[in-house]
């Protein structure tokens, strides 16, 4: 055996792609004897096999050796990422808030030791004494979404500790099934107001894809991974077809499959797309020097203000908006990208727009194929009807705000 702690050598039998792997466990206090464990590993290569064999064996020295709530986060993350179960966004997102708010706090605790106490007293840190990581808020308290995203974080472990045989119950968990959720905060409207009146004064593009955010309840991972030939103004509407990663720029499929759909847009939206489109039109002609060239369906509605040929960056999208917040003294509970979804959620229910509609509209649909294959017309009648409301809502109340800055009756001049 290896210094290492475990070897792999070909099958006995023989087979191609097929190891045996052996780790070494150690000693037997009671019969003196060493103790090891074999498995097979099916891989292409030496080189692929050689590394599930050292993961394998570092799960087993670790099973025997007594596991942490570390070791079991570890384990977690390293099969999603084998097995692909979360995209890669989600997967970061998972690292981040485990790394950040449980294993400081449970990671040395052995998973034999877990109860309902030191389950209660974690729930009385993360709330009270855990500080956000991120470079930008580094110190604050953790927000109501933060708190309630890692909790359904750590029960998703958990559970499925309790499948793969490394735990034999979750009652301890009991405190977070029992505990009432913090309530999320609600974006404040004359703080969202005046935020958008100061956008309107940073050219079409900004502005535009802060309305859509609104008033189609687009998310920013959607927003940009929107190109121009998913825009259809003569139809009134927009297709969602793929999103971008908030880690790097990877192209891929929205978050569901509901999430895949087509938005009708109100009329401001309308006329902020149209200027928008002139203006990219504008820029590929300049670009390619040809007056007369059309703009190319995939070419990115909102390219990265670096590399036209690339999206936006998704946490460069956040940064703006922090850094404009900022600027007007505007609080970071009071207006953030997905708040605005709130606030044409409640101006689009206040003008009385069936919540049904409100939720297609804003992305948050659950029909079914049959209601969208017979109910398709009546469907895209009442969206419209719903994009002008909520269209009429929000920019009422960008007006009202616009109109302390002396701006002139369009949005954008």
């Amino acid at each position: 055996m290896p210094r290492k702690g475990w070897g792999l050598r070909a099958h006995p039998d023989g087979r191609k792609g097929v190891w045996l792997a052996t780790v070494s466990l150690g000693k037997d206090p009671v019969t003196g004897k060493y103790r090891r464990r074999s498995t097979t590993i099916t891989a292409r290569t030496k080189t692929e096999a050689d590394k599930l064999a050292e993961t394998w064996a570092n799960r087993q020295r670790r099973s025997h050796a007594g596991a942490t709530v570390e070791h079991l986060v570890a384990d977690y993350l390293e099969w999603n990422q084998a097995t692909e179960k979360l995209r890669p966004d989600t997967w970061t997102r998972y690292e981040q808030k485990l790394r950040a708010y449980v294993v400081p706090y449970l990671g040395q605790r052995p998973l034999a030791d877990l109860d309902t106490v030191a389950m209660a007293e974690w729930y009385d840190w993360l709330t009270r004494d855990a500080r956000l990581t991120r470079a930008h808020r580094a110190g604050e308290p953790l927000s109501a979404n933060t708190i309630n995203q890692t909790i359904r974080i750590v029960r998703a472990v958990f559970r499925w500790a309790r499948r793969n045989g490394k735990i034999t119950d979750v009652e301890f968990l009991a405190p977070l099934i029992q505990i009432t959720p913090p309530a999320a905060p609600q974006p404040d409207r004359n703080a969202t107001a005046r935020f958008l009146a100061d956008a309107m004064t940073q050219g079409v593009s900004w502005f535009t894809m802060l309305w859509l955010a609104g008033s189609a309840g687009l998310a920013r991972s959607e927003l940009a991974g929107l190109q121009t030939g998913d825009i259809d103004l003569e139809h009134r509407r927009l297709h969602v077809r793929r999103s971008i990663a908030q880690t790097g720029r990877a192209i891929q499929a929205p978050k569901t499959a509901r999430r895949a759909r087509t938005v009708a847009l109100d009329p401001m939206a309308v006329e902020l797309l149209e200027r928008l489109l002139t203006e990219r039109v504008a820029d590929h002609r300049l670009v390619v020097g040809m007056p007369h060239a059309r703009l190319p369906g995939d070419a990115w509605l909102f390219p990265s203000p670096r590399d036209p040929t690339k999206p936006w960056f998704v946490d460069s999208i956040t940064t703006k908006i922090t850094r404009d917040r900022r600027r007007l003294g505007i609080a970071d509970s009071e207006v953030w990208l997905h708040g605005l979804r709130h606030i044409a959620a409640t101006l689009g229910a206040d003008a009385g727009v069936s919540p049904k509609v409100l939720a297609d509209q804003l992305g948050h649909t659950n029909s079914t194929a049959v209601t969208e294959r017979f109910y398709i017309g009546a469907l895209d009648a009442s969206q419209h009807a719903a994009a002008d409301q909520i269209g009429t809502e929000l920019g009422r109340l960008v007006a009202e705000s616009s109109s302390a800055r002396s701006s002139e009756g369009s949005p954008i001049s």
